[in-house]
């Protein structure tokens, strides 16, 4: 148990360097906080290299910003799954994907949102009418 412990503090202290990094200015995104594809790639691949995530190829097969998150695929190096990492909050927070993404998923680009629908038009609506209450049922005759 003390070793596992003391591994994982080891890990992390070889670690925060290239997580480090990854927030300088030199990496940082855009001026106005967007990440480019490039960007979250970038940060993406570092990640990888920093955790040490050996199953995987080290150069992004492509990335897809998806509600404010980018998604970065890497190739497995065995086989032809494509695992994904998470790049959230401006690239400030990476995570491993815990399934598979899909290379045409990965490579095609979101639908766009539908536009909000403005209050005004709702409250133009007219109403529905109230369905008419249904005829009590006649007794049956003796």
């Amino acid at each position: 148990m003390k070793q596992t412990a003391l591994l994982s503090i080891l890990a992390v202290a070889l670690c925060a360097p290239a997580l480090h990094a990854a927030g300088s200015p030199a990496n940082a995104p855009a001026k106005n906080g967007a990440l480019s594809a490039e960007d979250a790639s970038l940060l993406a691949e570092k990640f990888v290299a920093a955790q040490g995530f050996a199953d995987l190829q080290p150069k992004a097969v492509g990335a897809r910003l998806d509600s404010d998150i980018w998604f970065v695929g890497f190739r497995a190096k065995t086989g032809e799954s494509i695992h994904g990492i998470m790049v959230m909050n401006k690239g400030q927070k990476l995570k491993r994907v815990s399934q598979n993404l899909k290379l045409d998923w990965l490579m095609s680009k979101p639908e766009p949102a539908a536009p909000p629908v403005a209050a005004k038009a709702k409250a133009k609506t007219p109403a529905k009418k109230a369905a008419k209450p249904a005829k009590p049922a006649k007794p049956a005759k003796p």
